[in-house]
């Protein structure tokens, strides 16, 4: 934790319009998020003691609650994947239809003929000798 305080410093001295930016703010509140994650320090923050377990069913009871947070964990980080993955996939989407759309602007462009002035001359397929325009 302290090396992403450190960090945080280094960048406000080093990058230009860092400091107080949204960055900024946004590694200092991760760096602060991380308090609770160490135990010690977050059960002297809230007032409680270490749980120990003295007997067996504490134990037992300890045993199948930290399976039950690694099953949520291992949940989490699928969740996260697929997230993950969605999101590739709107995004492969996003700029093929991007891509796709110029392509049918500039076929648009291209086939648009252009009118010309009308010219005195006749026209040698049109039966009256002039263009039907």
């Amino acid at each position: 934790m302290i090396f992403f305080f450190i960090e945080l410093i280094l960048s406000s001295i080093a990058k230009e319009n860092y400091f107080l930016g949204f960055y900024f703010w946004l590694d200092f509140v991760a760096s602060v998020s991380l308090i609770t994650d160490i135990g010690w320090i977050w059960n002297k923050i809230i007032g409680t003691e270490d749980v120990s377990a003295s007997n067996a069913e504490q134990a037992s009871t300890l045993a199948r609650a930290g399976r039950g947070a690694r099953l949520g964990t291992r949940a989490g980080r699928v969740a996260r994947i697929i997230r993950l993955i969605r999101l590739i996939r709107i995004v492969k989407l996003y700029k093929n239809a991007n891509i796709a759309l110029s392509k049918s602007h500039e076929d648009d462009h291209m086939m648009i003929p252009r009118r010309s002035p009308r010219s005195a001359e006749p026209s040698p397929n049109h039966p009256s000798g002039t263009s039907p325009d």
